[in-house]
């Protein structure tokens, strides 16, 4: 059977064929990669900035508003295991979930929905702190 271009037998490159929801992304492991590189960066200034307990919280509260709700929420009954899985896997699952957008249309919709959803932890955080006591 021909292809698109008449030649039998012959296959169209895969830059040509359209992309499939099944094929790789390879910007989801760039995504991914960057949410890895970023994470130690972040957890060093959010350990750093709560100083074993005597800190003020700010950047732990700013880069992992969720783990700092969620500590609240529980009066700190979560265990060491849930805090280093999720200090380790925020910032990639971010990356990853950027990435893995087919277009940057699409990326930059799920960036800025990221981060509107980050900003009001963030705010929900920072107000249960100062005014929730």
């Amino acid at each position: 059977m021909p292809d698109e271009d008449g030649v039998p037998g012959q296959l169209p490159e895969a830059a040509d064929r359209p992309r499939s929801p099944r094929d790789p992304n390879p910007r989801a492991l760039w995504g991914l990669v960057i949410g890895v590189l970023v994470t130690p960066v972040t957890l060093y200034l959010a350990i750093y900035s709560t100083g074993g307990g005597r800190g003020d919280y700010g950047f732990f509260g700013m880069f992992y508003p969720y783990l700092l709700l969620l500590m609240t929420l529980t009066s700190g009954g979560i265990g060491l295991g849930v805090v280093v899985l999720w200090g380790l896997s925020q910032f990639p699952i971010y990356g990853l979930i950027i990435g893995a957008s087919r277009s940057w249309r699409r990326a930059a919709l799920a960036a800025a929905l990221i981060l509107l959803v980050h900003l009001t932890a963030v705010c929900l955080c920072f107000w249960q702190v100062w005014w929730g006591r």
